[in-house]
């Protein structure tokens, strides 16, 4: 089937490609798939790479790292029949993003090169995708997919730019602007070299399709968005399509970005499941400022997030009477945080006119709880007639067992701070973490509206 000819509005039209694409994957799943058996050449030494960190909820198994990139990508094509923005905001809910065209065309060439050199790829988890997988994923981007690219492009000027979006509270928004650089301005078949941008840059000396060395490319048009689309005719990168446009066949290859090491993760035993926590080595968000209500939508939006006063406890605990190797790199790191800041978590009071007080934890997340207990009292040096109230907001009430993790933190005794007497009326106030020479605080009387930098962390089950 012929896909494109010498001119644009002889090209098959959307809804052609979506039956065209629908019919050649029913023929696919009735055919088996052939078994190319390379012959030649030995394969080059292979290294592979330790497993790399990706958002918790993806299999990674399914996702292959995109050398000379901090992103991976799936290896099927998912949320079909959703426009561009739509597909964006799908694609967010899981913490994944929609591959621009520079990030797509690196995936691109290095699939068509693991397969004609007989080169493994690597998934996420350090392991080696089967020959079989190649072979199937080089098909399916050589002849059977149609996914959307994250560029939209506009003319300002007499000037073209791209631009590229992300998600930010739930909202498509501007992530980048960017002039196009030089690029092949014209409606052919180009050889597969690419710009920084991912545009190409160099055109066929054929201008014939051929599988694996060659694409069709459809210069960018004003307002219009990238899509790239492969069936048995021919493989369009096209930058003339309307973002509104959906289609049963038009999805994604959704793409996960690695996160940094730039974390430790610590072992902690909670309510008799080993999970492991992950604290940043650096404050949240480059030591951003947020109030307490600003931090919880910060965290349901985001990897990695503010915790509540229970769980910062019990990572402390957990690095005191343990034996992790950067033991003591990680005590620093959190002395010096806890002396130089006020530190914000997610546990909050309402200070009652009759007893009793409220401790909500995890406030405004979708694990919100609350515990009844009389928080009110003098401030001073933790005592056992504090245990009650220990309990309810460190949910911890050994008192010695106390005083030693924060000896061994800070050096120092703790001291409660909290409201002394019962208010008037309901006194709503926050809690955190603070310290000097000397003594480390649990600050229960801290205004809400506030704004204090967090130690930022992530909960995930050991495996």
């Amino acid at each position: 089937m012929k896909l494109v000819s010498d001119r644009r509005k002889q090209l098959l039209t959307p809804d052609e490609v979506a039956d065209a694409m629908n019919k050649e994957y029913e023929e696919e799943q009735r055919r088996e798939i052939l078994n190319h058996k390379l012959k030649g050449k030995k394969p080059e030494p292979i290294i592979i790479p330790e497993p790399i960190v990706l958002p918790t909820n993806l299999d990674n198994e399914r996702f292959i790292i995109i050398p000379g990139t901090d992103y991976t990508i799936d290896i099927e094509q998912s949320n079909n029949n959703l426009n561009y923005q739509d597909t964006h905001l799908a694609l967010a809910q899981s913490n994944l993003e929609m591959p621009e065209p520079n990030i797509f065309m690196k995936h691109f060439l290095n699939v068509i090169d693991c397969y004609k050199n007989n080169r493994p790829l690597i998934t996420a988890s350090g392991n080696q995708l089967s020959r079989e997988k190649i072979e199937n994923l080089y098909n399916k981007l050589t002849s059977n997919c149609w996914t959307w690219l994250n560029a939209q492009f506009q003319e300002q000027n007499n000037q073209m730019y791209m631009i590229n979006h992300e998600v930010k509270d739930k909202k498509l928004t501007e992530r980048s602007r960017q002039l196009l650089e030089d690029h092949i301005n014209e409606d052919c078949y180009v050889d597969l070299v690419f710009n920084n941008q991912g545009l190409p840059i160099k055109k066929s000396t054929n201008q014939n399709f051929i599988k694996g060395n060659n694409i069709y490319f459809l210069k960018p048009v004003n307002s219009r968005e990238a899509r790239f689309v492969a069936i048995s005719g021919g493989v369009v990168f096209s930058c003339y399509r309307s973002p509104s446009n959906l289609y049963p066949a038009l999805g994604v290859f959704s793409c996960a970005k690695i996160f940094n090491q730039d974390f430790w993760t610590i072992p902690l035993n909670q309510n008799k499941k080993i999970i492991q926590i992950d604290l940043l080595k650096t404050l949240l968000d480059n030591k951003t400022s947020r109030t307490q209500e600003q931090w919880s939508e910060y965290t349901r939006n985001n990897e990695f997030g503010v915790a509540s006063m229970p769980l910062y406890h019990a990572l402390f605990k957990s690095l005191y009477q343990g034996n992790h190797p950067n033991k003591e790199e990680i005590r620093l790191f959190l002395k010096k945080s806890i002396r130089n800041n006020y530190l914000q978590t997610l546990t909050r009071i309402e200070y009652n006119p009759k007893p009793k007080d409220k401790v909500i934890h995890n406030y405004r997340l979708n694990s919100q709880y609350q515990v009844l207990e009389n928080i009110i009292g003098p401030d001073r040096n933790i005592t056992k007639d504090d245990s009650f109230a220990l309990k309810a907001l460190i949910e911890d009430d050994k008192i010695n067992e106390i005083n030693k993790v924060y000896k061994w933190l800070n050096e120092t005794d703790t001291y409660l701070l909290r409201v002394n007497s019962r208010p008037f009326i309901k006194d709503v106030r926050e809690a955190g973490f603070s310290a000097y020479s000397g003594g480390v605080s649990f600050g229960c009387n801290r205004n809400p509206s506030s704004s204090y930098p967090a130690l930022g962390v992530r909960a995930r089950e050991k495996i």
